[in-house]
């Protein structure tokens, strides 16, 4: 949101930017050391420098939570595993890892999957089988499992 609203307040002053974050990052990098600011009213200098240090800001605490996220995906071998998996790379391996822990507890595969809400949960006896309707939303898998970062 906050590159958003840079994108958006530099245009109201005409100054265009390319998409993209990276291109933000140069973008908000050059508004601090005042390339930018020259072009624009005083206020609204001061007002885009606040902006642009808060993006920076937020930008690197974002990506020093990512290089944490990867160093524990790493470091765990059943994460990397699941990560091997076509279509599963590190955050949801990571994620899979901290919302299931001891894949013990399940009998099955086809219970895991109805744990996470991907199959309908079995209630079965006297050799009818009843499907439980599966929950319109599945369980929030990535709720809290990463890493604050100070």
């Amino acid at each position: 949101m906050l590159a958003n609203a840079l994108h958006a307040h530099l245009g109201e002053y005409g100054i265009a930017s390319t998409q993209g974050i990276a291109a933000m990052r140069e973008r908000a990098a050059a508004i601090l050391i005042g390339e930018e600011a020259a072009r624009l009213p005083a206020l609204a200098g001061q007002a885009l420098k606040l902006l642009a240090r808060q993006f920076l800001d937020l930008d690197a605490q974002l990506q020093r939570a990512v290089a944490v996220a990867l160093a524990t995906h790493q470091a765990d071998a059943t994460s990397r595993r699941l990560a091997s998996i076509p279509g599963i790379g590190p955050v949801t391996a990571s994620a899979l890892v901290a919302s299931i822990g001891d894949v013990g507890q399940f009998r099955s595969g086809r219970e895991l999957a109805a744990w996470l809400g991907l199959t309908p949960k079995q209630n079965s006896s006297g050799g009818k089988d009843r499907l439980a309707v599966s929950p319109s939303a599945a369980m929030p898998i990535c709720a809290g499992c990463w890493p604050t970062v100070p």
